[in-house]
């Protein structure tokens, strides 16, 4: 992957691909929830959907650009048709962009 020039405003983007295997039933789909790691406003979330790698046994992936130097805390969380939303346990990951970068998650049980 190779890092985007500027998102223009002039600051350098990277590409943050983050994969993750969860064995979903049919209307449930996986997002990633994410906020800026110093306002921690879980309040005004930011969502990012995730896309099921067809074939697969519960493959689940998304690439996104994130600015660089970006620190976010972040979460999986599976939302069902009728639009309730599960979050997996333990503690908020983090991350702090600095590169293209791929992520390979377990959900947190």
């Amino acid at each position: 992957m190779m890092a985007r020039a500027a998102d223009g405003f002039g600051c350098e983007l990277n590409n943050i691909e983050i994969r993750i295997n969860y064995k979903t039933n049919y209307g449930e789909n996986l997002f990633i929830y994410w906020v800026d790691a110093v306002a921690q406003d879980w309040d005004h979330v930011n969502k990012i959907s995730m896309s099921y790698v067809e074939g697969s046994d519960g493959d689940w992936t998304v690439t996104y650009a994130f600015k660089k130097n970006t620190s976010i805390l972040y979460k999986a969380v599976m939302v069902n048709g009728s639009g309730t939303a599960r979050w997996e346990d333990g503690s908020n990951r983090s991350l702090t962009v600095t590169a293209d970068e791929t992520i390979n998650m377990s959900w947190q049980a």
